[in-house]
This record gives structure tokens, C-alpha cells and sequence, in this order.
């Protein structure tokens, strides 16, 4: 005898069973993909900062090396330490890095007048995390990133 009974499925593929397990798994999988997404945004944003920092210092310390010893004309002032911050600033203005950089000259205790050859000019930029970050980054992580680079003058007065 065969009994009339229907066989109730474990799991039904139709639509008219399926309607509100779409809505829960909606309601449960896009918070997660959001938060991984702006996470993303912000470490990306942060190594963005990080390398423009490193690539102003970079060239920076390369512009030092190179522009100190160039003779200079008559109408031309003598090369200063405001030259570098001026194209160190140039640099972070144009890679968007917009919070008040600090930028540190050291020349082991020599000037632009008496550094010799060889000797090493190290360029150094500290920035804030604050002003420079696209949502939560700077206001949670309240940190100074750093750069420094070192290069040895490249020509003699």
C-alpha cells in the first residue's frame, strides 16, 4: 500500500519558500563587505600618506645634495635650509598631503658653508595622520608618520 502522504524537503529551491532568507542573508553579509571595504580604504589611504612622506624626504635630501654646491649668480642668494623645506612642501602640496608637515634639516652639526664632500645631508619629514586621511584613519590612529633619508653632498664650493 502506498501511502498518500507528501514527503516534506529538508530545503526547497522555490521562490514563494525563499523570499525571507534573501532579506536575512542581505541584512547580514552588507554590513560585513562595508566595514571590509572601508578598512581597505583607509590602509590604503595611510600607505599613501606614509610613502608620499618618504618620497618628499627622498628628494628632499636629493635636492640638498645636488643644489648645495652649485655655484650661484650674482643675483642669486645663497642656498638656504628654506630651499629644501620650500621643495619638500612643494612635493606633499601636490601629492595631497595637506596637514603642517615638519620638516628637519640635519647636517651633523655643519652649515650649507662648510659641509664638505661626502658628507651627509639627512632629510627628515614628520606628518600627522589627522588632516590627511579620507575617513576614520587620522581621528582614531592620532599618529606622526615619519621619513628619513640620508645623502652625502655631491659637490665641492
Amino acid at each position: 500500500m502506498k501511502s498518500n502522504r507528501k514527503k516534506k524537503k529538508l530545503f526547497s529551491l522555490k521562490r514563494n519558500e525563499r523570499d525571507g532568507s534573501v532579506v536575512v542573508e542581505a541584512a547580514l553579509v552588507i554590513p560585513i563587505i562595508l566595514t571590509i571595504m572601508f578598512a581597505t580604504l583607509e590602509i590604503c589611504s595611510g600607505y599613501y600618506v606614509q610613502e608620499s612622506i618618504t618620497i618628499a624626504a627622498y628628494e628632499g635630501s636629493r635636492f640638498a645634495a645636488r643644489e648645495y654646491g652649485r655655484i650661484r649668480g650674482e643675483n642669486e642668494p645663497p642656498f638656504a635650509e628654506s630651499d629644501i623645506t620650500d621643495y619638500v612642501t612643494e612635493i606633499l602640496d601636490a601629492r595631497g598631503v595637506t596637514s603642517a608637515p615638519e620638516i628637519t634639516i640635519d647636517l651633523d652639526g655643519e652649515t650649507f658653508d662648510t659641509i664638505d664632500v661626502l658628507d651627509p645631508i639627512r632629510v627628515t619629514v614628520a606628518c600627522p595622520t589627522n588632516g590627511n586621511s579620507t575617513f576614520v584613519f587620522g581621528k582614531l590612529a592620532n599618529r606622526t608618520l615619519t621619513a628619513s633619508v640620508v645623502f652625502a653632498a655631491e659637490s665641492q664650493r
